[in-house]
């Protein structure tokens, strides 16, 4: 009955290893693409902001983007 027991033993402790394997995979990749995320959410808010800052510019002079603007 004993090698049955450590058989089982050896089951679970394998399963909870892959689990916990899976589990710590996860959130590396999570870090990895949330990383990502705030890149790509960076370089837009600078386009943003620039596409802004033209239009200011530009709305002293032109009615249309003056109203785009507002």
């Amino acid at each position: 009955m004993p090698k049955l027991e450590a058989m089982l033993a050896s089951s679970v402790l394998n399963l909870v290893s892959n689990q916990i394997g899976a589990a710590i995979e996860g959130q590396v990749k999570l870090q990895r693409d949330f990383e990502n995320d705030l890149r790509q959410m960076k370089m837009a808010l600078e386009s943003v902001e620039a596409v802004l800052k033209d239009a200011e510019r530009r709305s002293i002079q032109e009615a249309a983007v003056r109203l785009w603007v507002k």
